[in-house]
């Protein structure tokens, strides 16, 4: 889930011609913000 929303992420920026593209970098501090949001809420809801 936290790649999808990533890549999803990267691929809007990419489509608009008015932002910069994201750097690989940033999608993949963008990748592990979401996978450990995600993981913490997993926790919580257990």
């Amino acid at each position: 889930m936290a790649w999808s929303m990533a890549s999803y992420q990267r691929l809007l920026r990419v489509s608009l011609r008015n932002k910069h593209n994201i750097t690989w970098t940033a999608t993949i501090v963008q990748f592990m913000w979401h996978f450990l949001v995600t993981e913490k809420l997993g926790d919580l809801l257990k």
